[in-house]
């Protein structure tokens, strides 16, 4: 009976640590935008990201045409942008927050007006 019992307990406590170690809702997120970049349709603006951490918002311009991609994210209630700092060149706007982000979604600067995806994406 006492070997029985020792058995049950470890695999119980093997059991609670392995499910204690998935983080929830732990998941990277991604956007690429299409429309309206460059001379082609088929050409991508840029890129976002979040990280699964949901600590880590990344935009990217991937195509020097003068549209500017950019994210718009909420953490904590409040509403925040960013931008690719220096366009299309090598490196990308990168922010790290200490809270997660709830939710983001890509945009695009065309100059005169802006577009931004419809729904938001749930970090």
């Amino acid at each position: 009976m006492r070997k029985r019992s020792i058995a049950f307990t470890v695999a119980a406590a093997a059991a609670t640590v392995l499910a204690g170690a998935i983080p929830a809702q732990a998941h990277y997120t991604y956007y690429d935008w299409y429309t309206g970049c460059g001379w082609f349709s088929a050409e991508a603006c840029g890129y976002g990201s979040v990280s699964s951490t949901h600590r880590t918002i990344k935009v990217c311009d991937t195509n020097a045409d003068g549209q500017r991609p950019f994210a718009q994210y909420v953490r904590g209630g409040i509403g925040y942008t960013l931008h690719d700092p220096n366009g299309s060149k090598d490196g990308c706007g990168k922010n790290y927050k200490a809270t997660g982000i709830s939710k983001w979604r890509m945009c695009v600067d065309y100059g005169s007006y802006n577009v931004c995806t419809r729904d938001w994406i749930s970090a």
